[in-house]
C-alpha cells in the first residue's frame, strides 16, 4: 500500500469535518466533486443544503450555456447578413450596364446595401489631361495599393482605427474611423486597384476578422471590371 493511501486510512470525519470549515470554498473551487457526494436529509439538524447548492451550480451552468448559444446564434444571423449583403452587391455589378453604371453602383450603392460610410473604388495611376476621377474613384500613386495593403502578396487588410484620409475616402475621410482594404484582381495589364470600406465606428473592422467574404467580392468586381475593359481576351 502506498503512503498516498495510508495517509488517507487515517482521516476520520472528524478530521476531514476540521479541514472542510477551515477551507470553506473547497466546494465551490471542486464543483465536480458534488456530483459524487450524497447529499444529507432536509430533516432535523442545521445541516448544509447540499441539495440546493447542486440545484444553483447546475442553474448557472445552465445559465452560461444559454448565454453560449445564444453568442452562437447572434454570430449565425449576422454571417447570415453579411452573405446577403455581399451577394446582393455582387449581382448589382454583375447586372451594371455600362461600365460608368458599374462604377456608380460600387461608389453610391455599395455603402448603402453593406452598411458603410463610403466605399471608394481605389485605382493607381492619375487622370488624362483635361479629365478627372468620377465620385468615388480616388487616384493612388504607383506602389501605393500594395503599401496600403502592407504587402503584394496580401489580399486584404482590415483597419480597426485610423486617422482621416482624404487619399482613400476622399470627402468622405473626416467620418471614416475604420476601413477594409481589398485588391482588385483586374488583369495583369491593369493599373492595380482596390476597394476601400469606410466605417464610421473605430472598430467596426476587426484584425482578426475572416476576410472570405469581401475577397469574393474583390474577385467578382475585379472580373466584371475586366470584361468591361476588354480586358480577359489579352491576360498572360
Amino acid at each position: 500500500m502506498s503512503d498516498a493511501d495510508d495517509a488517507i486510512l487515517d482521516l476520520d470525519a472528524d478530521t476531514v469535518a476540521a479541514w472542510l470549515r477551515a477551507n470553506p470554498e473547497f466546494l465551490q473551487d471542486h464543483p465536480e466533486l458534488l456530483d459524487s457526494l450524497t447529499p444529507p436529509d432536509r430533516g432535523g439538524g442545521v445541516v448544509v443544503d447540499m441539495q440546493r447548492f447542486m440545484v444553483e451550480r447546475h442553474r448557472d451552468e445552465l445559465k452560461a450555456l444559454r448565454g453560449t448559444t445564444q453568442d452562437l446564434l447572434a454570430v449565425a444571423r449576422a454571417n447570415q447578413s453579411s452573405q446577403a449583403s455581399i451577394m446582393e452587391a455582387t449581382l448589382l455589378a454583375i447586372r451594371a450596364t455600362s461600365f460608368e453604371a458599374l462604377i456608380d453602383c460600387v461608389t453610391e450603392q455599395y455603402p448603402q446595401i453593406l452598411r458603410m460610410e463610403a466605399v471608394t473604388f481605389c485605382v493607381e495611376g492619375s487622370p488624362s489631361d483635361g479629365m478627372s476621377m468620377p465620385p468615388g474613384v480616388q487616384a493612388l500613386s504607383a506602389g501605393d495599393i500594395d503599401g496600403y495593403l502592407c504587402g503584394a502578396d496580401r489580399r486584404s487588410r482590415f483597419i480597426s482605427d485610423m486617422e482621416p484620409d482624404p487619399t482613400l475616402f476622399g470627402p468622405a475621410a473626416g467620418v471614416v474611423r475604420s476601413a477594409a482594404l481589398v485588391r482588385l484582381d483586374i488583369a495583369p495589364e491593369a493599373p492595380k486597384a482596390m476597394l476601400a470600406f469606410g466605417a464610421r465606428e473605430p472598430g467596426s473592422f476587426d484584425l482578426e476578422q475572416a476576410d472570405d467574404l469581401l475577397a469574393f467580392l474583390g474577385s467578382a468586381l475585379g472580373g466584371t471590371v475586366a470584361a468591361w475593359l476588354d480586358l480577359h481576351g489579352h491576360e498572360h
